[in-house]
């Protein structure tokens, strides 16, 4: 693989995200069980739903409040 293809890879990651399918999943239901909670007047925030997710690569909540969420 060459540097350049490399770096190309690292952007793409660093935009999607990484590969592992278990993280994505969690990410996605994590999601879900955050909007059905706080929609029932819950207040708990995101991570609580994904623990194995890192703070900082909890981006979906970066969308999720540019689209109107507490």
């Amino acid at each position: 693989m060459s540097y350049q293809e490399a770096m190309q890879w690292q952007n793409y990651r660093d935009l999607r995200g990484g590969f592992n399918l278990g993280l994505r999943l969690e990410s996605g239901f994590g999601l879900l069980a955050y909007m059905v909670h706080r929609a029932l007047g819950g207040k708990q925030e995101m991570d609580r739903f994904t623990p194995h997710l890192r703070k900082e690569s909890s981006g979906i909540m970066d969308v999720f409040k540019k689209l109107g969420g507490r």
